[in-house]
């Protein structure tokens, strides 16, 4: 099952995320509920590793008081006009027209908002909020999601707070023994509504979730640390129990990945690699190794990054269409480790299995990531030698722009070289490539002009 289910994942996603193109921000997370997200990654390549900045704290937890002043305003129990009796008990017509007439509510309080009256649509947002509690904890949570981060989005932070209390008071009052008379922690009024004891996990999965999208990690990880404690005392090892310890698992990780806690989030998804090792499933772990990659590129701990590629290699020696993008990768990695001759040995390898592949977008981005590194190295008759091939390429696939580039490059190497005849030469080609795709051309001109004058001088001496 667990295969399968990262099998149709991995299936239409995973040249892409080697790519580190995707999405996984607290909304992503809130409308992707259960499912294994990929993160969202950076386009460029990684940096030269430079001093690792400190993580980033979590918000405060904010602690409900029961005597603060003024009190949450959904706590508000004074009956409304739209339902009086919140103790009447509704048969499913009633709570339809219920539904449909809190979703009016909102509507009206959206067109206030787009109006420039926050103050008129959150008070509305509240009455709808305080009617939702009729409708039980699930209808609420969602609302609650919904409108926190309305409030977020337009910095209400006290409308932020009354709503993260009320999540709060929700996780308690599910928690309650079965053998606890309900009122004992809960209003009377909610005291019809109170929880069973099988809904329960349902419930704190949609409250870790709220939290997150209420901004608030550390609640979350309240709810899912907890169970994953509570999976390791039941058992004696995760593997025992794999689907609960591997989602409970992966949702702690994405906690910390939406939080940018890079390192936590490491040993998290390696936590998660163990067990898919454990249990041999293959698709799970290139997920949590890809996972990897992303978290060590974001520390900037490169060798890491470069483990996590490899050991994707030999998982996929067998499907050379993904071994393009995966030398690209760590290639990438290698450069930004200062380990050069390695690095450009996998350009190499990129190049050579995308032509056979035909998948020209990693040969030529292979190319042009070596030329530069040549460049960077010192090898400026290396560099033209991949541009000269570069500009042929590129033509002969209508790619004008990179052939515009690739020739702009050229002449910069040659004229490196003193080959000032070269560079005239190529600059010019970069020139006219530059004005039929009507790019401005200053940059290539100026460098034009410089190596005429170049020349000139050259030629003028006795």
């Amino acid at each position: 099952m667990l295969g399968e289910m990262a099998g149709e994942i991995l299936k239409d996603t995973i040249l892409v995320t080697l790519n580190l193109l995707g999405a996984s921000g607290t909304l992503g997370t809130w409308i992707g509920m259960n499912a294994l997200n990929l993160p969202a990654t950076a386009q460029t390549t990684p940096a030269i590793a430079v001093q690792q900045a400190r993580e980033p704290e979590y918000p405060k937890v904010m602690v409900p008081d029961p005597k603060r002043v003024p009190p949450n305003p959904l706590d508000d129990e004074t009956p409304d006009p739209i339902f009086p009796d919140r103790t009447r008990r509704l048969g499913e017509l009633g709570r339809e027209e219920l539904r449909s007439t809190l979703d009016g509510l909102s509507q009206s309080a959206n067109q206030l908002l787009v109006e420039k009256k926050p103050d008129d649509a959150f008070k509305l947002w509240f009455r709808e909020l305080r009617l939702r509690q009729i409708l039980g904890d699930r209808e609420e949570i969602f609302a609650l999601a919904r409108i926190g981060e309305i409030a977020w989005q337009n910095n209400r932070t006290r409308d932020l707070r009354d709503i993260t209390e009320r999540l709060q008071k929700i996780q308690l009052k599910i928690a309650v023994p079965p053998n606890l008379a309900p009122t004992t922690l809960v209003p009377t009024s909610e005291s019809i509504l109170m929880t069973p004891p099988e809904s329960r996990t349902e419930l704190n999965e949609y409250l870790a979730l709220a939290y997150q999208v209420v901004r608030s990690p550390q609640l979350a990880l309240s709810i899912y640390e907890p169970r994953l404690q509570q999976l390791r005392n039941a058992q004696a090892s995760l593997e025992n129990n794999p689907l609960e310890g591997f989602k409970t698992l992966n949702s702690i990780g994405l906690v910390h990945l939406d939080w940018f806690r890079y390192e936590k989030a490491s040993r998290t998804y390696g936590e998660l690699l163990q067990l898919a090792r454990l249990t041999n499933d293959r698709s799970l772990e290139a997920l949590y190794l890809i996972q990897l990659t992303y978290i060590a590129e974001q520390r900037r701990t490169y060798k890491d990054a470069i483990g996590s590629l490899e050991a994707l290699l030999k998982l996929y020696a067998t499907q050379p269409e993904i071994q393009p993008a995966l030398y690209l990768r760590l290639a990438e990695n290698q450069e930004a480790d200062r380990d050069f001759g390695v690095a450009e040995t996998s350009y190499q390898k990129t190049f050579t299995l995308s032509q056979t592949l035909s998948q020209s977008s990693y040969s030529s981005t292979a190319l042009f990531k070596l030329g530069d590194l040549y460049r960077r190295t010192n090898r400026p008759a290396d560099a033209a030698q991949v541009y000269d091939y570069l500009v042929d390429a590129e033509q002969a696939v209508y790619n004008l722009h990179n052939a515009m580039k690739a020739a702009d490059s050229l002449g910069q190497m040659r004229s490196i070289q003193k080959d000032h005849r070269g560079a005239i030469d190529s600059y010019e080609k970069a020139l006219a490539l530059a004005r039929s795709l009507a790019i401005a051309p200053e940059p290539i001109q100026k460098r034009l002009d410089l190596a005429r004058k170049s020349l000139a001088a050259e030629e003028a001496k006795p």
